[in-house]
């Protein structure tokens, strides 16, 4: 039992209950994956209780170890004061990573942050390549082997970042020219797998044309200084 953690515990007289946590177990190793998501979770959430007195607040992204938050310039004090704690170099504290005046989140891994007309920080999901430049990359090469009838074979594949915008959240109506939001669908939209196939395609049909004009809106940069497109 060396290097494994052991836990013992008495249940009656002379009667004890021992646990072993072998480290080298499969399972062992996928519940210390889990339990650091867990706790980063937990840290997010928190910190987002914390944040969440400033009164121009807005939740604009959040992932496991990541938060994009909106504020008035005017709450900018009061914001680095309660943050200040939890900001530091030392390893599983958070990072001030990138300063915005405007933000487009359209997905789960795929936001684009900017200064003016400047980039100065996104993530562009199935897109990104190592040691691209590239910043609104919207086209790329996928290699797909492929078996059939006992025989393997490349096949490639070419997408488009159009076509693969998520559609598991509604825009909110009515629109405003510098501020979109997105919401949960409602019970009745979900509450089975055919209702909500159709409501996700509903909402594919009434929101793509929006969805590509922000981007090409993001592209050009013909954007206000104060947009905010949150998911």
């Amino acid at each position: 039992m060396a290097g494994n953690r052991v836990i013992v515990s008495e249940i009656a007289e002379n009667e004890f209950h021992v646990k072993i946590f072998c480290n080298k177990s499969n399972d062992s190793i996928y519940a210390l994956h889990s339990k650091i998501l867990s706790n980063s979770r937990i840290k997010m959430l928190k910190l987002i209780e914390k944040l969440s007195i400033i009164d121009s607040l807005e939740l604009c992204y959040a992932n496991v170890d990541s938060l994009h938050v909106s504020i008035e310039l005017n709450d900018k004090a009061e914001f680095d004061e309660l943050i200040s704690s939890s900001i530091s170099s030392d390893m599983g504290d958070l990072k001030i990573e990138a300063t915005a005046t405007s933000g487009y989140w359209f997905d789960l891994g795929r936001y684009w942050l900017r200064q003016g007309n400047n980039t100065t920080k996104f993530s562009n999901y199935l897109f990104n390549e190592p040691h691209s430049f590239h910043i609104f990359k919207t086209n790329r090469k996928i290699n797909k082997v492929v078996s059939l009838f006992g025989f393997k074979y490349v096949k490639s594949t070419y997408i488009n970042l159009i076509n693969t915008f998520g559609y598991k959240k509604r825009i909110e109506h009515p629109i405003s020219v510098d501020h979109i939001t997105y919401r949960r669908y409602d019970l009745d939209d979900v509450v089975d797998a055919s209702v909500a196939s159709k409501s996700e395609q509903i909402e594919r049909i009434q929101s793509l044309s929006l969805k590509s004009s922000l981007f090409s809106e993001l592209v050009t940069g013909k954007c206000s200084s104060n947009t905010t497109h949150k998911l």
